[in-house]
C-alpha cells in the first residue's frame, strides 16, 4: 500500500501506455470513505506573478501538459475539475477516475495507524516489475 497523488497514478499509467507496455493491471487506485484533493494555489505577490496565474489557467499547451501529468485541470468559468480529464485518459485507454463532487478533505492517520497499516500490508508478497 502506497499513499500517493492520483495524478501520480495516472502519470504512471499514461507512461507505460505511451512506452507500449500497456495498462499495470496489477495495480490500482483505491480512494478512501473521504476523497483527499489538494488544492495548490498561486498568491500573486506581482503583476508578473498575476500573469503567470492566468496563463497557467487558459494556455492550452499548459493545460495539456497538466493532463499528460495526471492533473485534474479547472474549468475556468466553474472554479471546478473540468470533463478534459476524463476525456484526455480515455483517449489514450487509461480508466478514469470518478469525478464525483463529494470531495470533501481529509487527513491521513495518525502514525502509529500508519505504522500498523504499514506492517499488516508488509506480509504481503511484494508486487512483481
Amino acid at each position: 500500500m502506497v499513499v500517493i497523488y492520483e495524478h501520480q497514478y495516472l502519470a504512471y499509467q499514461l507512461g507505460r501506455v505511451d512506452a507500449g507496455t500497456g495498462l499495470d493491471e496489477g495495480r490500482v487506485l483505491l480512494y478512501p470513505d473521504r476523497t483527499f484533493q489538494s488544492e495548490p494555489t498561486i498568491v500573486a505577490l506581482t503583476e508578473d506573478a498575476q500573469w503567470l496565474g492566468e496563463y497557467m489557467t487558459t494556455d492550452p499547451v499548459l493545460r495539456r501538459r497538466a493532463l499528460e501529468l495526471g492533473y485534474r485541470v479547472l474549468d475556468p468559468s466553474l472554479d471546478d475539475s473540468s470533463a478534459e480529464l476524463p476525456a484526455f485518459l480515455a483517449g489514450r485507454g487509461v480508466p478514469a477516475p470518478s469525478t464525483s463532487e463529494r470531495y470533501t478533505r481529509a487527513l491521513l492517520p495518525d502514525v502509529p495507524t500508519l505504522e500498523a497499516m504499514i506492517n499488516t500490508v508488509g506480509d504481503c508478497p511484494p508486487m512483481p516489475g
